[in-house]
């Protein structure tokens, strides 16, 4: 499964803690997208820590495996954006009315 991620600013960190059920299955750091592999079937909770300059932000997903490959159930695809980035930046770079 495919674990892809986009954002506002220059990683600083990112981890990422999977689990099925209550039993964490993988932990890791990420630098840049990744593929999930050796999923039984099962309901995961993905959950994602991104920290860039701009502050941090976190996201939860939810999904679900069944008879490896196919993945159904997703409640989003990880097109993930640090609002917090995004407004600092629109703010910042915001040109006065004449």
């Amino acid at each position: 499964m495919p674990l892809t991620f986009a954002f506002t600013g220059e990683i600083e960190k990112a981890q990422y803690y999977l689990y099925k059920g209550q039993e964490l299955v993988s932990e890791k750091p990420l630098s840049a997208n990744t593929t999930l592999i050796n999923l039984s079937d099962g309901i995961y909770d993905l959950y994602l820590f991104v920290t860039t300059q701009y502050g941090q932000d976190s996201k939860l997903v939810h999904f679900y495996v069944i008879g490896t490959p196919t993945i159904v159930g997703a409640t989003s695809l990880l097109a993930f954006s640090i609002a917090i980035g995004s407004l600092i930046y629109i703010k910042k770079h915001k040109q006065p009315k004449h």
